[in-house]
């Protein structure tokens, strides 16, 4: 048969778990699937599974147990963002939602036709007079991104992965006063505050296999850390399929 040498090409590097011995001829192309999932767990959860997810031994066993937690309730799943790429590729995916809020403020200006002593009495009788007037605002994304580079490494066993995870929340407002005018009046900014998670990192991983890329202790609302776990899994193409590169 004279497409029995392609066939035996097809079947060897069909399939998802597909891979290739060192010195084979490698496939036109490899489809990499990377997800970082983001949890939040009490302290006292973070003390038994980090240490856990750290050794490649325990971390399976560990991640089941995760995903338990997350199911029972027990645990929070922030986020969860996939990305699919083929290697040599740069991906960026994001699930944000963009937050407005006001910078610039000005201060206020007593009203002039007013007696100082009719002043100072406004003052006691409004407490509250003198808020800062926003004159600009800004934008920030808050949520997840995830922004990876991968490249397959000789043999189809690892895959060497630059990358970015973050995610940004919003904390809340505080409360600023400045200072006091001479009739005892402050204007008060109510300023946003953000929690941000990020880990940026550069390794090389095998297919399936839990990996913590990175560990965020917050304060607040209540002491809880944050998990980045990272998954990543890859299918060898034969060389008739087509990629993302060369598909019209």
């Amino acid at each position: 048969m004279k497409n029995w040498p392609a066939l035996l090409a097809l079947i060897a590097t069909a399939g998802l778990g597909g891979s290739l011995a060192w010195g084979e001829e490698p496939p036109s192309q490899a489809r990499i699937r990377v997800d970082v999932q983001m949890v939040s767990v009490s302290v006292a959860q973070a003390l038994h599974l980090v240490p856990a997810l750290r050794d490649r031994k325990t971390a399976p066993a560990a991640w089941t147990q995760l995903q338990k937690m997350i199911g029972d309730g027990k645990a929070t799943l922030i986020d969860w963002p996939v990305v699919w790429s083929e290697s040599g590729q740069r991906v960026v995916t994001q699930s944000v939602v963009e937050y407005r809020y006001a910078t610039e403020p000005m201060p206020p200006n007593p009203p002039q036709p007013f007696s100082e002593a009719e002043l100072k009495e406004m003052a006691r009788l409004y407490p509250w007079w003198g808020a800062f007037t926003p004159s600009a605002f800004e934008t920030r994304n808050v949520g997840a991104s995830l922004e990876i580079e991968s490249l397959m490494a000789p043999g189809y066993q690892l895959i060497d992965l630059s990358l970015v995870s973050s995610y940004l929340r919003f904390a809340g407002f505080r409360q600023w006063r400045g200072q006091e005018s001479p009739l005892g009046v402050s204007g008060v900014q109510q300023r946003p505050e953000f929690q941000s998670a990020k880990a940026t990192t550069y390794l090389s991983i095998r297919r399936d296999e839990p990996t913590l890329v990175g560990v965020f202790v917050f304060a607040e609302p209540q002491p809880h850390v944050e998990l980045h776990i990272l998954h990543a899994r890859w299918t060898l193409l034969p060389p008739s399929v087509p990629t993302f590169s060369n598909h019209p």
